[in-house]
């Protein structure tokens, strides 16, 4: 991992960017090419959804 050149959680903004304080998003690595965002599953799909994509990621 290299390649990464930071890693940031949402609560170390002050104030936070607007991308930032959506609900649903955890975390943010920053790359030199691209941004890694970490989501919330839960926060972003319905329930069934989330039990369904639960269940094959169980397998």
């Amino acid at each position: 991992m290299k390649d990464v050149s930071g890693w940031r959680f949402k609560s170390l903004f002050d104030p936070p960017p607007p991308l930032v304080t959506a609900s649903f998003i955890t975390g943010i690595v920053n790359l030199p090419e691209r941004m890694i965002i970490q989501l919330i599953p839960e926060q972003i799909l319905e329930s069934s959804e989330f039990q369904i994509l639960s269940q094959i990621t169980a397998r």
